[in-house]
């Protein structure tokens, strides 16, 4: 079974700028995909799994706040995103 196919949700591609405030500090993201339940951020640093973080991304028309947690992380090595992290994201409160 692939992770698609465990979504109830689906993600629709979707590029939004977008800040992720953990316990460390404050990360400059932005989303590549987001769905009802969750989200994929690019990102240039690395979380931990299970790490609990207050997502923030700025839409067209207002600013969506969302308290989440780590389910996965990932290092892209292509060369349009070299260097870029990303973390995937399940949101826990809207």
């Amino acid at each position: 079974m692939t992770s698609k196919e465990r979504r109830k949700y689906p993600r629709v591609p979707i590029r939004w700028p977008a800040s992720l405030l953990t316990a460390d500090g404050k990360i400059s993201g932005e989303t590549g995909d987001i769905s009802l339940e969750g989200a994929f951020v690019h990102c240039r640093q690395l979380l931990r799994q299970n790490d609990t973080i207050l997502l923030t991304i700025r839409a067209p028309h207002g600013y969506l706040k969302v308290v989440a947690e780590v389910v996965w992380t990932a290092v892209s090595s292509g060369q349009e995103h070299q260097n870029v992290s990303g973390v995937g994201l399940h949101f826990l409160w809207v």
